[in-house]
């Protein structure tokens, strides 16, 4: 029996941490040479294509405002449907969110002079610098983006943004007066208009369960939800 070389077989294990130590620190240029070792000495490792699509976040952040409408939805595209996956990947589960926090960030700033689209918004929910800053956990500037919507207390996306807000800042009593303009809302299409936080992939009222929101805030479920995903 070949006796097993401790050294050799954890090689690209230490490689593969010398990848994640700079890149947790977000530090491109180092993240990248280390990337470039992994590469070179196991180019079939697993994780190689997670940490390239973590680097080339790092590499090519650009702070350009968005020119249009368009130009956001295709770099949301690219950070939910390519970066955060590979975040989850292969960062440590309670790092991630504060990993990815700085790229909403800077997508939320890029975007800051788009005006609120409304209907025209289309699918994706992704459309205004105010839900950005609330993935980038800044509540404050999700209020202050809202604001410059016009009477945005009466469109339901504000509403719901500006609600989370409130309530990641002081609370569900402060949250309260907002729940009241969801009195009345109708069912459009197939989906209620229900807000933006209370979706099963939003996990930033964790802990908190449906049954100690107000009654507004649960009449306003998307249908066809799991039983018991808020709890």
């Amino acid at each position: 029996m070949q006796q097993l070389d401790i050294f050799a077989d954890s090689h690209d294990v230490m490689l593969g941490n010398d990848v994640l130590a700079p890149l947790q620190r977000r530090e491109a240029a180092a993240a990248r040479t280390a990337l470039e070792r992994l590469a070179g000495d196991y180019p079939d490792d697993g994780a190689l294509p997670a940490l390239t699509a973590l680097v080339g976040e790092l590499e090519h952040a650009s702070t350009a405002p968005f020119a249009d409408h368009a130009s956001l939805a295709v770099a949301c595209r690219h950070l939910e449907g390519e970066v955060v996956p590979a975040a989850r990947r292969v960062l440590p589960a309670q790092t991630v969110q504060s990993w990815l926090a700085p790229s909403w960030r800077t997508l939320a700033r890029r975007a800051a002079s788009l005006p609120f689209r409304g209907a025209d918004a289309g699918d994706h929910a992704l459309n205004h610098a105010a839900p950005l800053w609330l993935l980038a956990g800044d509540a404050a500037a999700a209020c202050t983006a809202v604001e410059r919507i016009e009477s945005w207390w009466r469109i339901p996306a504000p509403l719901a943004w500006m609600t989370e807000a409130r309530y990641r800042t002081d609370g569900l009593d402060a949250a309260g007066p907002c729940s009241r303009s969801w009195r009345g809302w109708r069912l459009h299409g197939s989906r209620y208009c229900c807000p933006y936080w209370v979706t099963p992939r939003s996990t930033r009222c964790a802990g908190a369960s449906m049954r100690s929101f107000p009654a507004p805030v649960q009449s306003t479920i998307t249908p066809g939800l799991p039983r018991g995903w808020y709890s």
